[in-house]
């Protein structure tokens, strides 16, 4: 079993950062000037803030083991897709919403519980790594042209 942290693109996480310096800054002009209502607010966007991260955000990590591919984004999401449901794996630049913190991510194709098709947009650090590590893992797959195909 590997587990793998998303790669983090800069520019990402310093937008991530924003609300937090908001907040800061209206704590801080709340202590400054002696308002309890910007007190309060400042404290409670930090609050608020901290706590979607932990909700949806942090820790992102992605989980390859003998039966699956297992991907967790803070405590709400967690996604495992067993080697029988996965359909592809490919690198991809999708912006759409994910759990990563990089637009560098791999594009995982696979059959929901219900046979349903579903795809899931992740960032592990190493992409590369991370589908050859899928494909020596998996009984069911192989890389070609660094897409992970069904054999």
């Amino acid at each position: 079993m590997a587990q793998h942290t998303s790669r983090v693109d800069w520019w990402l996480a310093a937008m991530m950062t924003l609300p937090a310096i908001g907040g800061i800054a209206v704590l801080g002009a709340g202590i400054a000037n002696g308002h309890r209502d910007l007190i309060y607010t400042g404290a409670g966007t930090i609050a608020a803030y901290t706590l979607l991260l932990a909700l949806m955000v942090i820790p992102i990590t992605y989980t390859i083991d003998a039966d699956s591919v297992r991907i967790r984004s803070g405590a709400l999401l967690r996604i495992t897709i067993p080697w029988d449901r996965l359909i592809s794996a490919e690198l991809s630049s999708n912006p759409m919403s994910g759990p990563g913190l990089s637009l560098k991510r791999i594009n995982i194709e696979y059959h929901r519980a219900s046979g349903r098709e579903a795809f899931v947009l992740i960032s592990p650090a190493d992409r590369e790594g991370f589908l050859r590590e899928m494909a020596s893992t998996s009984p069911r797959h192989q890389l070609v042209d660094g897409r992970l195909i069904a054999k």
